[in-house]
């Protein structure tokens, strides 16, 4: 028999579900998630297992085996990916008003040199005609 059999993967993969839904419920849904991953690792990912035989099909296997692989339904995956948006939107937003803040605080110094130059043009006007008054 080949190790690991098709129900000690599904055993591993719908293990950890506390609701007792199943996340694979086929052999051909573990099928296609070794291969999903297996294409991963031909594109160049990093092995998360070290295995005697280097052919990314049984480092596949062997990752989703020992857990380093999660396998999501299709509803869990779509949860995933809102949170990530919307952690990412989160992000953009505090960026954006910090960016707020220092152009405020840009304003405000831009503003008071401003006042510093306008009240010693004042002062220079002054001088300037008390010097002609005398």
């Amino acid at each position: 028999m080949i190790h690991p059999s098709y129900s000690e993967l599904s055993e591993v993969i719908n293990g950890n579900d506390e609701d007792g839904e199943k996340i694979i419920s086929s052999r051909y849904s573990i099928c296609v998630a070794n291969a999903k991953r297996a294409r991963q690792l031909i594109k160049g990912a990093t092995p998360l297992v070290e295995v005697k035989c280097n052919k990314p099909l049984s480092i596949a296997v062997e990752e989703i085996y020992q857990g380093k692989v999660q396998v999501l339904s299709a509803d869990a995956l779509a949860q995933r990916l809102a949170e990530q948006e919307a952690e990412a939107a989160a992000a953009a937003t505090a960026a954006e008003a910090e960016a707020v803040e220092v152009t405020d605080e840009e304003t405000a110094e831009e503003t008071n040199e401003q006042t510093v130059e306008e009240a010693t043009e004042v002062q220079e006007t002054t001088s300037e005609d008390e010097n002609t008054e005398a």
